[in-house]
């Protein structure tokens, strides 16, 4: 179950990255260099182009929180400092997925171990049980059969533990990669828009008045 469960977790995560960069590209496509630091007009476009919950993007929590306008000389340290907080918050984000990574070898221990005691009760109780030599034979085919089969579970379990967990851990630290180049890409253009516009204060596209 803790399987199923970490494998439901990243396809969902690898859903979230793949909108979010999709997101960001039409993004660059679309907005002019001035909007692309209006947090209203990210958030339109978002909103026009699927993505509902644009709160959630990270380019759009970062023009968000920087507020009023900065100078231009201070605009990369600011930038850098809140893609720091992004790549934090993206690693906790993860918790629960390597959680579920790091339980499921140790449950396959479990098992080994559990394997292993049933093994060494079975054989323990044909050792107690034993009366005489002319029984040695039967009862020592039933106590092996006992012992086979705690071994055989033991190292069932282990090996499923093994053949589960790679292939997550794998996919688990490309979506994760993935997650952490967009951050990187971000903290590129917004950047390279901040030196081309100074940071001055971004107009108010005309689709945002009313009246």
């Amino acid at each position: 179950f803790a399987s199923l469960w970490a494998g439901l977790l990243l396809l969902f995560y690898a859903r979230i990255a793949y909108k979010q960069r999709t997101a960001f590209h039409r993004l660059k496509e679309t907005l002019t260099l001035r909007e692309s630091l209006d947090p209203n007009a990210i958030r339109l476009t978002l909103c026009q182009n699927g993505y509902r919950k644009y709160f959630s993007h990270p380019y759009y929590r970062l023009i968000k929180k920087m507020g009023n306008p900065v100078p231009s000389q201070s605009a990369s340290p600011m930038v850098g400092n809140l893609i720091e907080s992004e790549n934090y918050r993206l690693d906790l984000s993860y918790t629960l997925i390597k959680f579920f990574i790091w339980v499921i070898p140790i449950l396959g221990f479990v098992g080994t171990v559990a394997g292993i005691a049933l093994s060494v009760n079975e054989f323990s109780g044909f050792v107690q049980n034993m009366k005489g030599f002319q029984e040695l034979s039967q009862e020592m085919k039933a106590a092996l059969s006992g012992v086979t089969q705690g071994l055989a579970a033991a190292f069932n379990t282990t090996y499923l533990a093994l053949l589960f967990i790679v292939p997550l851990m794998f996919l688990s630290n490309m979506i994760q990669k993935r997650e952490e180049e967009l951050l990187l890409d971000i903290e590129e253009y917004c950047t390279s828009t901040l030196a081309h516009t100074g940071r001055k204060p971004a107009r108010k596209p005309p689709y945002l008045h009313h009246g």
